[in-house]
């Protein structure tokens, strides 16, 4: 099932639609990884979970209660399988940071960094299926779900929606202030997950649209990866400052800092330049219209039908 809300539907049936279709794919993926691969598994089994918890924010307001139960069931979830999604990271970020700068492959010290990440993916790797194990864990976490998600109770009015997406699309542009202010990894990095969060809960209403917020949600989608490529810098930065040795040493941590600092200030300029845009509008004015949308994709559908009269047949161009 999409990931994706309709509205010719009352909201509280499409609202559980897509949260236990989601719920029944993160089970498959943490009951058969190897069908597909342990890291792609975990992969979309995270990104389910983060789905989640967004399709839990949209609809928080009128949770009440409910809402701290139902994010740390899927935040839990998620937490579990960091360590190999993590370890992953840290290999392509530095093949990435390499790559990007062709004499670095030379360098003896950052062969040993890149060895040493190998490893410590592998053996993140050994340990996801063992007895208690990281799926393990996360498949008890994730076990109330389906329970959690029958107490919802939401009123059939978009209202269950619009609040918990402009506080979050308020959030994100109150991230991106502060990046402006800061400049800090920090800030980059909390910026990166409201934008996430907002992007899935755009798509959560992207049938709405007539087909207008399909190419928004995409550049969204490039902002996170100009901001989770930034993130991945300092995240593999400071692994390497918490043990030199490992991984080659001060030469491959000074090389590694000066390829990071480099590559990161290019993405950041993206980034800025990218989410100047994409927060620039009110949230109250955000909600109002997407408001709007709603009830006209209620009273006549969702506009993705022919535009044109030649596209009725019979017409002329």
């Amino acid at each position: 099932m999409p990931y994706r809300l309709d509205p010719s539907v009352p909201l509280p049936v499409t609202v559980a639609e897509v949260a236990r279709s989601q719920v029944k794919a993160l089970r498959a993926d943490l009951k058969h990884p190897r069908r597909r691969g342990e890291v792609e598994s975990v992969h979309d089994a995270r990104k389910r979970a983060k789905k989640l918890r967004a399709l839990t924010r949209l609809v928080r307001p009128a949770l009440g209660d409910l809402y701290g139960a139902s994010n740390e069931v899927f935040r839990d979830t998620a937490r579990e399988l960091s360590e190999l999604r993590n370890s992953q990271v840290l290999v392509e970020t530095l093949e990435a940071l390499c790559v990007s700068t062709p004499v670095a492959l030379g360098t003896p010290a950052l062969s040993e960094a890149r060895s040493e990440a190998v490893a410590r993916h592998r053996q993140a790797t050994e340990r996801l299926a063992a007895a208690d194990g990281p799926l393990a864990r996360a498949r008890r976490a994730s076990a109330p779900a389906g329970e959690i998600i029958g107490q919802w109770d939401l009123p059939d009015d978009f209202a269950a929606v619009g609040a918990g997406f402009g506080n979050t699309y308020g959030r994100a542009t109150e991230a991106f202030g502060r990046c402006l202010d800061e400049r800090s990894a920090g800030a980059f990095h909390e910026l990166r997950k409201r934008v996430k969060y907002h992007r899935y809960q755009l798509e959560l209403l992207s049938s709405i649209g007539g087909g207008l917020i399909e190419p928004w949600a995409d550049r969204l989608h490039d902002l996170t990866d100009l901001l989770g490529d930034d993130h991945d810098l300092w995240e593999l930065v400071a692994v390497v400052r918490s043990d030199p040795d490992a991984f080659g040493g001060e030469e491959a941590l000074d090389a590694i800092e000066v390829l990071a600092a480099g590559r990161s200030a290019q993405l950041r300029r993206s980034a800025l330049a990218l989410g100047s845009r994409l927060t620039a509008e009110d949230p109250d004015a955000l909600v109002a219209r997407l408001e709007k949308w709603w009830s006209a994709a209620r009273r006549y559908g969702n506009a993705t039908g022919p535009t044109r009269l030649a596209d009725l047949g019979g017409g002329t161009s």
